[in-house]
């Protein structure tokens, strides 16, 4: 067993949080302990997504998905079509529920679609935009999970979401990126909150690349301790990407219950789901995360299996 402590019945004790997001509670103070600065937010983020965007800061990402959908005057019977790296039948309903409330949605581009959008996965880049972009409709792209994966040189499409707690020690946020100017109506943040965020993006921008990186190495350290029971990665990322989560396959030779896993993990403080539609399972990977937390959901793992 590792430091972080045994694994015995949570009714009997104290059970820690491990979450996606990097947010934690604590962070709630120290965010409104950040001093207020005169950085402009803005044109970090041109300097890292380029010059020719205009941006818009949200509430979250629903709401800068909301705020694009209406950008575009979409009418009830259009349909939006939603692309994935892994075309899996599964779509988080955040997404879908945002197309309801304009359109409707389906999976298969057809004389209906008015609009494309692309979910870029778990930090798995959707790599055919290019050829997207050939069937001349509008291109919403959803980094949500996907933060630091992105290549300024490749094809974008018109409009980009983001979610800042997936990526960021932040309680909410989004930000919305579009090629043309976002009409004033949008402007729905109070000052205070808008301030807030600045002034947390400012403080942490500068820090993507190292969360990047710690996140990175959390999945290859994850990848050798799961790896040694025949449980694969499902993703392999390549230098522009970077997970959001650890996902993995099941076994081959030895399954296991994935919706049994996932009641005990989560009884354990563990957030974690299944890849539905598929037979995957994910867990946080988040840069706050050292190598005693790894262990000990390492070993969650392998008490749920009996081994430990």
């Amino acid at each position: 067993m590792t430091s972080a402590g045994y694994i015995l019945n949570p009714d009997f004790f104290m059970v820690p949080s491990y979450r996606i997001s990097p947010f934690s509670t604590r962070d709630i103070k120290f965010n409104f302990c950040i001093p207020k600065c005169n950085i402009d937010i803005e044109s970090k983020i041109k300097e890292k997504h380029g010059s020719d965007w205009y941006i818009k800061v949200t509430e979250g990402a629903r709401s800068a998905i909301h705020i694009a959908l209406t950008e575009l005057s979409l009418e009830l019977n259009d349909q939006v079509t939603i692309l994935t790296p892994t075309n899996n039948d599964y779509v988080s309903g955040c997404v879908t529920k945002e197309i309801e409330k304009i359109c409707k949605w389906n999976r298969i581009v057809n004389s209906q679609t008015k609009a494309i959008f692309i979910i870029h996965e778990f930090g798995k880049l959707f790599e055919n935009i290019k050829e997207i972009k050939e069937y001349g409709l509008p291109i919403i792209e959803d980094y949500a999970h996907s933060f630091d994966s992105y290549d300024k040189t490749s094809v974008k499409g018109d409009y980009l979401i983001y979610s800042l707690p997936k990526f960021f020690p932040i309680q909410y946020g989004g930000l919305l990126l579009s090629k043309k100017e976002i009409e004033s109506k949008h402007d729905l943040l109070m000052e205070n909150v808008k301030s807030y965020l600045s002034s947390a993006l400012s403080y942490y921008w500068d820090e993507i690349n190292n969360f990047s990186i710690l996140r990175k190495n959390n999945y290859k350290i994850l990848t050798e301790l799961f790896s040694r029971n025949g449980f694969t990665p499902r993703f392999y990322y390549n230098e522009n990407e970077t997970p959001s989560v650890f996902m993995f396959k099941n076994s081959q030779s030895n399954p296991v219950n994935f919706k049994l896993l996932k009641e005990y993990m989560q009884k354990l403080g563990v957030e974690s789901s299944i890849f539905y539609g598929e037979d995957s399972f994910f867990i946080p990977v988040n840069h706050t995360l050292d190598y005693v937390d790894l262990h000990y959901i390492y070993d969650i793992f392998l008490n749920f299996r009996g081994e430990k």
